[in-house]
């Protein structure tokens, strides 16, 4: 426990230096395999392009660490902060009225229901954003979860719909070259349930989430259509090699829309099963909580309250069983 509590100050008090050491290790390691490629006979510029594609993107490797470091935590509420200010700034009266209910919720140890970023979310093209909301058990909101405590959200009558995202970064190959991009993995009805009209094929309505062996698709944003495919209606049926696996294009997004997080733009869409490849526990996995925001769509006729009342009581009944005993001090459901 000391060694991880030196091992994160380090990198929080000295930061630049450990992202310098970091790029220096990479850097190293990069120079070292292509090395020995040379040696072997092959050209410097091919070495080094096969050493990288060999250790994958180096922002994705840059990011484990620091998220073995403990450190990716503090990015992410940096950039929660960022945004919040800029929707402040934005909506200052709601925002007013917003904090003063939050305090209000906060000091009364009441549970609160979130909407989604309803000041972004006016400039997607997704379908009546205002019956969006996060299920997430901060004000903040904090958005970790596992995939069980998503399925228990799935049953409540007070949503029409529940979906779950997770933003990353994939390492996508072309024959031209190794390029990090945007990419996110969701569960199988993200696109219906969000409500986001495609512009060209289908996007995710009900794929099965436990069926693995199903999940070799993608969605593309508009954007990556322009880019890679000149907006060739060719694109669909296409493959695309990410993170070492071929995707069949399905379905491309509309124009402006790049996911739900302000702060990041989507490319490549694929399905949340796809992490179920790696790691066949995840989907019955109840003690790792990850960065998995769950979206809900309200029901029609169903009341902010009465939502919020019935998501609370999945919350804390899940929170209540034997396997989530290790979590202590654990904030009720907003």
């Amino acid at each position: 426990m000391f060694a991880r509590l030196r091992s994160f100050a380090n990198g929080f008090f000295r930061r630049n230096r450990f992202e310098r050491a970091m790029s220096d290790e990479l850097r190293f390691h990069v120079e070292a395999f292509a090395d020995d490629l040379v040696q072997s006979g092959m050209s410097r510029e091919e070495a080094v392009r096969r050493a990288r594609l060999e250790l994958g993107g180096l922002d994705t490797v840059k990011d484990d660490c620091r998220q073995a470091r403990g450190l990716r935590l503090l990015d992410e509420l940096q950039q929660d902060l960022r945004f919040a200010v800029r929707a402040m700034a934005k909506a200052p009266l709601v925002s007013i009225a917003a904090i003063v209910s939050l305090g209000f919720g906060i000091g009364v140890n009441t549970a609160l229901f979130g909407v989604v970023d309803t000041v972004f979310l006016r400039t997607l093209p997704v379908h009546n954003p205002g019956e969006l909301y996060y299920l997430a058990h901060h004000a903040g909101p904090e958005t970790a979860s596992n995939y069980p405590l998503f399925e228990r959200y799935r049953s409540l009558d007070a949503f029409s719909g529940v979906t779950a995202y997770r933003v990353g970064t994939f390492r996508v190959v072309t024959p031209e070259t190794v390029e990090p991009v945007t990419g996110q993995f969701v569960s199988g009805n993200y696109h219906a349930v969000i409500g986001i009209p495609l512009a060209l094929g289908r996007g995710f309505s009900s794929e099965p989430d436990r069926d693995p062996s199903r999940s070799l698709i993608a969605v593309i944003s508009d954007a990556y259509w322009t880019r890679r495919f000149r907006r060739s209606p060719s694109a669909l049926g296409s493959t695309l090699n990410v993170n070492g696996r071929l995707f069949e294009i399905v379905g491309v997004t509309p124009p402006g829309f790049y996911g739900l997080d302000s702060d990041s733009r989507v490319e490549i869409t694929v399905p949340l099963s796809v992490i179920a490849l790696e790691q066949p526990e995840f989907f019955d996995d109840h003690g790792t909580w990850m960065t998995l925001p769950l979206v809900a769509r309200l029901q029609a006729g169903t009341t902010p309250a009465r939502a919020l009342a019935a998501a609370d009581a999945v919350f804390q009944q899940y929170m209540s069983e034997p396997e989530q005993q290790w979590v202590r001090g654990m904030p009720r459901s907003t």
